[in-house]
């Protein structure tokens, strides 16, 4: 050590809390700190005591102890360690942890000396960030979307930090889902919406991985999953339970027939198991997007379309919803831009706060119900629910469906909108067996949206049109 350093009696904390970290509530809206650590015996002092409080960053205001300025740790052992819980500490935040060491000196005094401190604690809710590159984040370019005191980040580095731009970053970690080409992800902004509209702090378990297939998450599927081992770890690391499962994942599945044709029911027991392990979370999703930049072979096409056929039923699970992606705005071939993570960032959120926190705020994505066929079989009906005002098409709408039955494709020649439904008529009668697809391909032409949302309307495959030919 160096000569001018000094080395004194005192209290540390070693485990437990730690800067930022972000505490998930219970129903109740509390949680229970736990602090511990060691202290140091003082020279000539008797009787030592480690001395715990709570405090509000904002004004200095213990919570506990109320009416006293300390309160005496929990127990405090010969061996030099020492624990203490704060047992119901109220969602919000920022908290401050402080701590003192107390003796008796020989002439019968007290003497002390004040010991670590833990900054930026809050209570409220844990999401855990999962999917592939859309969700870690790979977005380039502008947008106001900075860090915010009260949306916090146990990042790779298995540390708590205030959220910031790249959360999947890849420096001092040996995690499996670290992504080198980490930039601005959709989290950061759903967090803030979150926090601003419910009042309290939002913490971000960050295990999402660029190019991840689903069976890197499927321990049923692979017993080495290395980003679900991974996943299990942060979110224990974080406390073992949490709010919400935000999920963007599919494109790489899309591109294998044997995962895209059962991707639906994988992803099922993917979710049932994450819920066996961390108990009962919600579960906010978006339904992929496009690819714009390649050429693909047939099947490709396929598979990217019955993943988002899968997706676009994601609330039979329980708890859970999806939101359309389809026009925020990329940075490349396949990747968000910063300025489309802004705009599905706050989609998300709103999902989120309408369907689970009861939020009077239109959020849902409009959702075909069903389709159906005119007596003489040139025109389909398309029925929506999740409309918020009116559905409208930005572009002629006569290319954004694909059309099939017993004879081949029926070419749509009229695309029109009136409130809920969409009107099409067709080049000719349809025969049996006829379905219909919407936003069909990796890259496909899709501007029915909600007028007043600007919300995509959810593509869909296979839909099968109802009524006799």
């Amino acid at each position: 050590m160096d000569a001018w350093r000094i080395k004194v009696a005192d209290v540390r904390i070693t485990e437990g809390a730690e800067d930022f970290r972000i505490y998930q509530q219970d129903a109740a809206g509390r949680a229970d700190i736990t602090v511990g650590g060691t202290w140091d015996t003082e020279p000539g002092g008797t009787e030592h005591r480690v001395w715990v409080r709570l405090l509000r960053e904002t004004d200095n205001v213990p919570l506990e102890p109320v009416g006293r300025l300390w309160a005496d740790a929990d127990t405090v052992s010969p061996d030099g360690t020492w624990r203490h819980t704060f047992r119901g500490v109220p969602a919000g935040g920022p908290y401050r942890i402080e701590t003192h060491l107390i003796w008796t000196v020989a002439a019968g005094g007290l003497g002390g000396r004040r010991g670590d401190t833990v900054h930026f604690l809050g209570v409220g809710d844990l999401w855990i960030v999962a999917g592939q590159s859309n969700a870690s984040g790979t977005g380039h370019g502008a947008a106001d979307d900075g860090p915010e005191l009260g949306v916090h980040l146990l990042g790779n580095g298995e540390r708590w930090r205030l959220a910031a731009h790249p959360l999947n970053e890849p420096a001092g970690t040996d995690h499996p889902n670290r992504d080198n080409g980490a930039v601005t992800s959709p989290a950061l902004r759903f967090a803030k919406t979150l926090r601003r509209e419910l009042g309290y702090p939002i913490g971000l378990v960050q295990t999402a991985r660029g190019g991840s297939s689903l069976v890197q998450w499927h321990v049923e599927e692979d017993p080495q999953a290395k980003l679900w081992h991974n996943m299990v770890h942060c979110v224990h690391m974080a406390g073992g339970r949490v709010r919400g499962m935000l999920w963007y994942q599919g494109c790489s599945d899309g591109t294998v027939p044997a995962h895209y044709t059962r991707y639906g029911e994988r992803f099922a027991r993917f979710v049932a198991r994450a819920r066996q392990e961390f108990g009962p979370f919600v579960l906010v999703s978006a339904q992929i997007s496009r690819w714009t930049d390649v050429v693909q072979p047939p099947e490709i096409h396929l598979g990217w379309s019955q993943i988002r056929e899968a997706q676009r039923h994601v609330s039979r699970l329980g708890d859970a919803v999806v939101v359309a992606a389809m026009n925020a705005p990329l940075s490349d071939g396949i990747h968000n831009s910063a300025s489309g993570n802004v705009i599905l960032g706050e989609r998300l959120a709103r999902a989120a706060l309408g369907a689970f926190h009861g939020k009077a705020i239109p959020w849902q994505s409009p959702n075909v119900r069903d389709a159906v066929r005119s007596g003489d079989g040139r025109t389909i009906t398309l029925n929506f629910d999740d409309v918020t005002s009116q559905l409208v098409f930005i572009g002629m709408g006569v290319n954004e469906f694909v059309v099939e039955d017993a004879a081949g494709r029926a070419d749509v020649t009229e695309a029109r909108c009136d409130g809920s439904r969409v009107e099409l008529k067709l080049s000719r009668p349809l025969e049996d067996q006829a379905r219909i697809h919407a936003a069909y391909g990796i890259d496909p032409a899709w501007t029915l949206c909600d007028y007043a949302t600007n919300v995509p309307a959810l593509a869909f495959y296979g839909l099968a049109v109802n009524g006799r030919p």
